[in-house]
């Protein structure tokens, strides 16, 4: 799951720089000594602008990665729900539904390709203004969200513009979609209304906040950036820990229009100050914010391309249906949040403890374990599961994906170790577009081959259908899995092929 600079707005294979931010040190505080890596130099920093660094960028984590951590509860709800936004017909398209989440998602992190010349544009601290207007951003999406609203076949009349103002506050997007488009299956399906708020705006704001804070926090780092970078990433599994048990409780307390309020309001009070606290960059020279066009020719960056793709595309399969496959095996709905919440606890101790790791053993080599151990792990024991319906398996593999998916703590920190601390903003930002577009298609994907079967409900026997289904979603998500492992396997040989020197500390 960040940087300082990204790929262009445009060909992002291209030459590009910008200038070093006001650094604002505290002069009272303990200096540390500035960095020089690849022949680039960062201003001094403080103990005390480190810890600010560390816990701005795990909150940003929390609040914007974190939820696409936890729409499986959503998908749960919009799918099955009768007090779901979703008409009956809209319900059964899970990979509409799906894809809700992962627009959101996969915006969150494409959305690098616009944030980099964007930051290198705006005056002052650029981070700080733009993650603030992304936390505003996020806000109104859930808030918007919250006014989706079911309309009756029977009583859908011509979409005249007056008619039209008549619904939702969040029909205004709907709105314009029609006079560009002419559908009226936009403006009278709340389907579409997730996708403009809850999907197409969250993942403007998110990424708004994302990019600016995450794409610094690596510059204030050296000797201990594995074990930081671990902590600040886990900041994506607390925030699925945390808001997956919680969303489901105001699912079924208040419902779903004023549970998306309450995240709207608690978006903001605990983004906001995050925001306005956004670091600045170290950078005291000008640096790429377009990739390098001999850098982007490299079998290495090619195969670290794919890498991200295919791993994006399968990593969040499991986060989004696992509580869906709970009640499948028989687990209550409930107790299927509380699963995606365990996943995401272990997954967040793991990334702290996968990072303390990989700076002992080699960063690269703990990265292909943990990809090709995640491969394994749903092919052998989500497939297990959904063989027989064993719970056994289900919860074994809850809780061991849940330990070797921490590996995505360390795509940003091979970055630096393959192409450089001085080719990290651009190349991680370029990476992270590909991981967003890859996103868009896992989890929709996984849904279109499941099809209209239907979950069965408390006390009915699940299908064999349902299960045949589900295998073939594992079959997929394995695929994507196995395939990003071998991409990473690639990258770690051409790395050492370039540097003409095998090391198995790497």
């Amino acid at each position: 799951m960040p940087d300082t600079q990204f790929p262009g707005a445009g060909f992002p294979f291209q030459r590009g720089e910008r200038r070093g931010q006001d650094h604002g040190l505290e002069p009272a505080d303990e200096m540390l000594p500035a960095d020089a890596a690849d022949g680039h130099e960062f201003a001094p920093t403080t103990r005390r602008r480190q810890f600010v660094v560390l816990i701005c960028s795990f909150l940003a984590v929390a609040m914007t990665i974190g939820p696409n951590f936890s729409y499986g509860v959503f998908q749960e709800y919009y799918v099955t729900s009768t007090d779901s936004v979703l008409d009956p017909s809209e319900a059964k398209n899970r990979a509409a539904v799906a894809l809700v989440g992962t627009l959101g998602a996969g915006l969150t992190w494409s959305g690098s390709i616009v944030i980099n010349p964007l930051v290198s544009r705006v005056s002052g601290n650029a981070n700080q203004k733009i993650a603030t207007a992304g936390c505003c951003l996020m806000s109104a999406s859930y808030a918007l969200a919250s006014l989706s609203q079911r309309v009756s076949k029977s009583k859908q009349p011509h979409p005249t513009p007056y008619l039209l103002a008549l619904y939702s506050t969040s029909n205004v997007l709907s709105l314009l979609a029609y006079q560009l488009f002419k559908f009226d299956w936009i403006v009278m399906h709340p389907l579409w209304h997730l996708l403009l708020t809850q999907g197409l705006l969250y993942g403007m704001g998110s990424s708004m906040v994302y990019f600016p804070i995450l794409s610094v926090a690596p510059e204030y780092f050296d000797r201990h950036r594995g074990a930081a970078m671990g902590f600040i990433l886990s900041g994506a599994s607390i925030g699925g820990l945390v808001l997956s048990p919680l969303v489901r409780t105001f699912l079924g307390v208040i419902g779903v229009r004023w549970t998306l309020r309450a995240m709207a309001l608690a978006n903001m009070v605990i983004t906001l100050p995050v925001a306005i606290s956004a670091p600045p960059s170290r950078s005291m020279a000008r640096r790429p914010t377009l990739v390098n066009i001999r850098l982007a020719k490299k079998p290495a960056f090619i195969l670290q391309s794919l890498a991200a793709l295919l791993q994006a595309s399968g990593n969040f399969v499991p986060m989004t249906f696992l509580p869906e496959f709970s009640t499948v095996v028989g687990y209550s709905v409930s107790f299927g949040a509380t699963l995606l919440a365990v996943n995401n606890g272990i997954n967040a101790v793991s990334r702290v403890l996968m990072g303390v790791t990989a700076d002992k053993l080699g960063r690269q080599n703990t990265l292909v374990l943990g990809v090709a151990g995640s491969a394994a792990s749903v092919w052998c024991l989500w497939l297990a599961a959904a063989v027989n319906g064993g719970k056994a398996a289900w919860l074994t593999f809850v809780v061991v994906y849940g330990i070797l998916a921490a590996f995505n703590a360390l795509f940003p920190t091979t970055i630096t170790e393959i192409f450089g601390v001085h080719a990290y903003a651009s190349v991680n930002g370029f990476l992270y577009f590909v991981r967003g577009l890859g996103a868009l298609f896992g989890s929709p994907v996984a849904g279109f081959i499941l099809g209209d079967s239907r979950v069965p409900s408390p006390g009915q026997e699940t299908s064999s259908t349902l299960l045949h289904h589900y295998r073939n979603l594992i079959w997929y998500d394995g695929g994507l899995l196995l395939a990003s492992s071998l991409c990473v396997i690639g990258v770690r040989g051409f790395d050492a092929l370039e540097k003409r020197k095998w090391a198995w500390r790497a």
